[in-house]
Parts: C-alpha cells; structure tokens; sequence
C-alpha cells in the first residue's frame, strides 16, 4: 500500500485542518490508486500514476477546497462535483466528510462506470450518485436542481462556463468552488465576473498557495449566493 507522503500529512493537517481521524480516513485512497492503475490501460483515467503525485497532485490538491469552503470538513453538505473524472475532488471529500453527500458528473460513460466501482470498493456508494450527463443537464434534473451547497469542478473548463453550466445547481447560500493556477484565475476573472454577476452571485479569489513539495501553485475562484457571507479564507 503507497502510504501517504509526510509532506501531505503535515499540509492537510496543518494548512487545511484535517484532523487525525479524517487523515486515517483517507488512507482508504490507496486502494483507489491501485484502481486507477489496473484501468488506466484500457480507460485512460489520469497520467498521475505515481504514488508521490497521485498523493499531493490528485488528493491534497483536491482537499484543498476547504481553504475556499470550511463546511466541507465537518458539515452536512450536498456536493456537485462537474467532471469528477477518476474520482477527484470527489472520493478525497467524501471520505474527509462522513456527513457529506455528493453527486459526480461524469459524462463519459466508461468513466462514470469506473466512479461507481470505486465507490463500492470504498465504501462509500451509500453517499455517491454518479450521473453520466454534461453540467448544462444535470444541474437541472429534480433532486440536483437546487439542492447543492457546494459545487466543484477540477480542470474541467472554463470558469465562465462552469458558472453558467452548474448555477442552477444551487442551493440558497451556496457557492461554486473552482480550482485554479493563478495565471488562470488572472486570465478568467473578467469573464467569470461577468457571469456571476449575471446571476447575483459573488465572485471572490482565494489566497493563492502552493501544494506540498511545492509542486505548485493553486487559487480558488468562488462565486457564491447573495444569500450568505463570503467564507473567512476568501478574499476580494
């Protein structure tokens, strides 16, 4: 079993404030890791394939959304994640959270196939809805529709069209979290402006941060609800 690396250890605990329950938790991804690899052959899940990055690119990258949204350490939270992919953010916030649910989109079928087997073998399909259709559907479909207090997407397109795409998603108060480089937050800003604005939402920018080993450099842009406050870590 690869374990987790001492960098990503002390950056969870220390930077995003998981405890050492959740840190124990989320050893169960290195058997997801050895999914990924005994079907990246035939489904080209993700070209991270060693332990070292899959552990600081894939799992601390995506529990890094807790520095843009708190509540996704211990709340009760209905995730969207848009383009889960080979699981993440998805699987890393599932099991960080036993209080959260999610719904991963997927629209890629052998994709979408591999997200469900791999919630089997977690342990956590109880708590994970795959569905296989693009942002611009799902977020609308009666149980999606106005349900989500937090939305992800994880190199999956633009923040405009993310914006525009998963809005109708959510639910009062909730915010739509995007991972970003900060050249990307630079270059998508006016546009993403525009469409939050379009929609009465907030747009803020995280703090930039480097991820473990200083692999490199991420900022979250958050475009949220009128309805409830800006989260402590965002800033104009």
């Amino acid at each position: 079993m690869d374990q987790i690396p001492e960098s990503v250890v002390a950056f969870l605990a220390a930077q995003c404030g998981v405890s050492p329950e959740a840190l124990g938790r989320l050893e169960k991804l290195a058997g997801l890791l050895d999914e990924i690899r005994a079907v990246n052959v035939q489904c080209n899940l993700t070209r991270i394939l060693s332990a070292r990055e899959f552990w600081i690119k894939h799992v601390a990258d995506s529990v890094a959304a807790t520095l843009a949204a708190p509540d996704l350490l211990d709340r009760t939270v209905r995730l969207l994640d848009v383009g889960c992919g080979a699981g993440f953010p998805l699987f890393p916030l599932v099991l960080l959270n036993p209080r959260l649910d999610a719904v991963g989109l997927e629209p890629r079928k052998r994709r979408a196939a591999f997200v469900e087997s791999a919630a089997r073998h977690l342990g956590v399909e109880a708590r994970v809805r795959v569905v296989a259709r693009q942002a611009c559907e799902a977020a609308r479909l009666p149980g999606i529709r106005g349900m989500c207090h937090v939305v992800t997407a994880r190199a999956v397109g633009s923040s405009a069209r993310i914006i525009r795409d998963a809005y109708p998603a959510l639910a009062p108060g909730g915010r739509i979290v995007l991972y970003k480089t900060p050249r990307a937050v630079r270059n998508e800003w006016e546009e993403a402006l525009r469409e939050a604005k379009k929609r009465c939402l907030f747009l803020k920018r995280s703090a930039a941060f480097s991820l473990p080993e200083s692999v490199g450099e991420r900022q979250f842009l958050v475009a949220q609800n009128r309805q409830s406050a800006p989260g402590k870590s965002i800033e104009q």
